[in-house]
């Protein structure tokens, strides 16, 4: 799905290079690795099955 053409803000980060970008990530995720992760106006989905 690109979010991006269906007028959605996206936003990328590099959280392997940007230790404060992991952080949040990990905070909105509550420790879940997977991506993509996706703040809909605070709802979270987390993986490509939108868990």
């Amino acid at each position: 799905m690109d979010f991006g053409k269906r007028g959605f803000e996206v936003q990328y980060f590099n959280v392997k290079r940007n230790p404060e970008a992991l952080d949040r990530f990990l905070d909105l995720s509550g420790g879940d690795r997977r991506v993509p992760l996706i703040d809909e106006e605070g709802r979270i989905s987390i993986g490509f099955n939108g868990s």
